[in-house]
């Protein structure tokens, strides 16, 4: 009887841990899963035209649950910050090797220091991996460690579940965060050393942001990597619409209407 209630007791919690895993198989859904399809196309051998890197709305003009001849997206969401960009880029850059990037994000998310309620969900559980350690560097180790429970993310129950320690976000005091200008910076090493040219944008903005936009410090993206001219080329060229456009201030409610300010000579 023993013996059997401890088989019980091991199953039990073998089930436990496994099941978010079947689960994930049988098109479980969960907050950042998009991410995680993200990670796994861009480790994929793919000939592509274009490349898309980008947050949630990127994600909504370019999802990246479709493909066609031309473009690939692995527009995700700008919980993973750039220290994500990065890691997507570099993985997809290690098989492929397409013609252009297009990084799509909004400047409002330039301030995101792995320092969000959405930095378990959303980074710490798809990226918090040996194989990205090596591309962590020693501000983004700081803010990993500042998550409580950071060590317990890989656990299969909490990796592929909504369940996350709560976590009180810092104050925000920069316009572009530490960790976002090294890992622009590092996007732009990489992508300048094999020759792909690339361009970042803005999606189209709700007419809230006009006030934000306008007071934004571009000279905080001194020594990110983007020249003055690329600097300047990314506000002047956002476009403001009236809010009736959006769901939330952010997403749209039509994003196939958008499109159309995607610079098309570049794609």
């Amino acid at each position: 009887m023993k013996r059997f209630l401890i088989f019980s007791i091991v199953f039990l919690l073998i089930a436990i841990f496994l099941l978010p895993i079947t689960l994930r198989g049988l098109k479980y859904n969960f907050f950042g899963i998009e991410t995680i399809l993200s990670i796994t196309k861009s480790k994929k051998k793919k000939q592509v035209k274009v490349l898309v890197i980008g947050d949630s709305v990127a994600n909504q003009l370019f999802n990246n649950r479709e493909c066609n001849d031309t473009i690939y997206s692995l527009a995700c969401s700008q919980g993973i910050s750039f220290v994500g960009y990065y890691l997507l880029l570099k993985n997809f850059l290690e098989n492929n090797l397409p013609n252009k990037v297009l990084v799509i994000f909004n400047p409002y998310n330039l301030n995101n220091n792995l320092d969000e309620i959405f930095t378990y969900q959303y980074f710490l559980k798809p990226f918090y991996k040996q194989e990205y350690y090596k591309e962590f560097t020693e501000t983004t180790w700081q803010q990993i460690k500042k998550q409580p429970l950071y060590f317990l993310s890989q656990i299969p129950y909490i990796a592929y579940s909504n369940v996350k320690p709560q976590y009180t976000p810092e104050l925000k005091e920069k316009y572009l965060s530490t960790i976002n200008k090294d890992y622009m910076g590092k996007m732009i090493r990489l992508l300048e050393s094999k020759n792909i040219a690339y361009k970042f944008i803005s999606p189209p903005l709700s007419v809230n942001f006009k006030e934000y936009v306008d007071g934004f410090k571009r000279e905080e993206l001194d020594g990110s990597g983007m020249t003055k001219k690329q600097i300047e080329q990314y506000f002047n060229n956002i476009v403001f619409l009236p809010d009736s456009c959006f769901l939330d201030n952010v997403h749209f409610k039509n994003p196939i209407l958008y499109k159309k300010y995607i610079p098309i000579t570049f794609l």
